[in-house]
């Protein structure tokens, strides 16, 4: 939050905003925009911590009855994830349930880069 709240002036651009607040504020027109398809793009990458898990904390039940593609190298969004594929050098790498994924990586395997949530509709 900003002492100035909503009277916070936003230049062109979003200058005079940090990446994270421009971030938030692309969340704020997602939910209001409503969609059936969702596209995110390292939708965590400018957050700390503690606002990470509060947006996947909220995006899961959300992301429920939509169809998302959630291209990360966050591990905390892979848990809104039903299915994770992995891309090496453009390549399919590893696809499959989350947590088979997930239990790969931990024995070692390549860093995630694209997970798949299905959805309905």
């Amino acid at each position: 939050s900003h002492p100035k709240g909503l009277d916070l002036p936003i230049m062109d651009g979003g200058m005079g905003m940090s990446s994270g607040q421009r971030q938030s504020i692309g969340w704020a027109r997602l939910w209001l925009q409503n969609p059936k398809v969702v596209l995110l793009d390292e939708p965590t990458a400018t957050l700390d911590q503690t606002l990470e898990a509060a947006i996947v904390s909220r995006l899961g039940p959300w992301l429920e009855g939509r169809t998302a593609i959630i291209a990360t190298h966050r591990v905390p969004i892979l848990q809104l994830t039903s299915r994770v594929t992995i891309l090496q050098a453009g390549r399919l790498s590893v696809d499959g349930p989350r947590d088979q994924v997930l239990a790969h990586l931990a024995r070692g395997g390549a860093a995630p880069v694209m997970a798949v949530q299905g959805g309905q509709g």
